[in-house]
């Protein structure tokens, strides 16, 4: 009678343990990629990357063209890579120069509260001081050029006049045609003479 084959395992092969407890010294399982991800082990994120991440909200004044819209992206660690990053958010921002896309932040009153419409240009050197201190939210626009602040004004003024004086005219109408229709407008215009005499 034969014996069976007996199988033998290689000292220098690797491969994954059957049971939990087995040692395996040759692979570490936590440097193993799987998928989906375990939680807390970070396969493929460079864990050196401490960028901090802001909502970039961009606010289009005319003469520029588009709508709000607000991302959420990594801050740049200077000016022109913030730049970079919300050139790639707001496709509209690629059409101008780096140079009159503006950054605003959040005026923080004494207690801490931002109010809404207040913003504050950042200077060139606080740049290198947001990695300590970074913003939550930035407000992304185009610089005006020359003049366009004036037309700007100039524009809204007159939507402002407009308004006002269709609504203006819209209530005089109004107050003629309830003047108009009246009954007692129609007694004023017929004339006493018109009476018939008793005689």
């Amino acid at each position: 009678m034969s014996k069976l084959p007996e199988y033998r395992r290689n000292a220098d092969e690797e491969s994954a343990p059957l049971f939990k407890g087995e040692n395996r010294p040759s692979l570490d399982l936590d440097a193993v990629p799987t998928y989906p991800p375990r939680m807390g082990v970070s396969a493929s994120r460079d864990d050196t990357d401490d960028r901090n991440t802001v909502t970039y909200t961009f606010v289009p004044r005319w003469p520029v063209k588009g709508e709000r819209q607000d991302a959420i992206g990594v801050l740049g660690l200077s000016r022109e890579e913030t730049t970079a990053v919300v050139q790639n958010a707001f496709p509209l921002l690629a059409d101008y120069p780096a140079e009159r896309i503006e950054f605003l932040v959040p005026v923080a009153l004494k207690d801490g509260c931002a109010v809404d419409d207040r913003w504050a240009m950042i200077m060139d050197d606080a740049w290198s001081k947001f990695h300590k201190s970074p913003p939550v939210r930035l407000k992304v626009q185009i610089q005006d050029g020359p003049g366009d602040a004036a037309r700007r004004s100039k524009r809204e003024n007159k939507i402002v006049f407009s308004v006002i004086g269709g609504l203006v005219t819209f209530f005089i109408l109004v107050g003629l045609a309830v003047f108009l229709s009246s009954p007692s407008s129609a007694a004023h215009g017929s004339s006493p003479s018109s009476k018939p005499s008793s005689t």
